[in-house]
């Protein structure tokens, strides 16, 4: 509902909003506490009507705080030049949801034999309840080991993550012909290092 009336999506109509959501002064006011640290969460409830038969869905934050230090992690993929089809992280926690790294030395889909392509993973379990969605806006890179100073790394936007779209990434993270550059320092001693850094937007169920 919007305004108190019902707004009906299709192909032709599929965005509704409000021109004046809330006022400019009213927002960035520090004692509302809707800007904090320059970042701020939304949530949202959708009521979904269909044949007469009214099916509920509700969005509701359960936190919207950005973490001042965010989770970072580095995993080291050793004999890369004998990764044939993909290489799987261990499983790391986050806020008490589990995640995993995937990446494709030789690329994925149409990006195969082109890119190396790296895909971030949610993994549901039992300790998490899969109707819950996390939304992240995290950085992956890999390191340069010889001078640590040209770092390649894909920053996402914000991205809702949930147990029916578990899966994000880059399929062009960094052409093959940059990565197996010997000056770029990205492989050393057949090793390349990839580090994370995953701060957790808002968590909603």
């Amino acid at each position: 509902m919007a305004g108190g009336r019902a707004r009906r999506f299709h192909v032709l109509k599929q965005e509704w909003g409000f021109k004046q959501f809330i006022s400019k002064k009213d927002f960035t006011d520090p004692s509302n506490g809707f800007l904090v640290d320059d970042k701020c969460g939304f949530g949202a409830e959708v009521y979904i009507k269909e044949n007469k038969t009214s099916v509920v869905e509700c969005l509701s934050l359960k936190s919207s705080t950005v973490d001042k230090e965010p989770y970072k992690r580095e995993f080291k993929i050793t004999n890369f030049s004998t990764l044939k089809a993909k290489w799987v992280s261990e499983e790391f926690t986050v806020k008490g949801h589990k995640w995993k790294i995937e990446v494709y030395p030789n690329g994925n889909g149409e990006e195969t034999g082109q890119s190396l392509s790296i895909f971030l993973s949610h993994v549901v379990s039992n300790n998490c309840a899969s109707s819950e969605r996390v939304r992240l806006c995290y950085t992956i890179r890999i390191k340069d080991q010889s001078s640590d100073l040209q770092h390649h790394q894909r920053t996402s936007s914000g991205r809702w993550f949930s147990a029916s779209n578990d899966n994000w990434g880059w399929p062009s993270f960094i052409k093959l012909s940059s990565l197996n550059d010997p000056k770029k320092g990205f492989v050393v001693k057949d090793c390349c290092i990839i580090e994370i850094e995953l701060p957790v937007q808002a968590i909603s169920s």
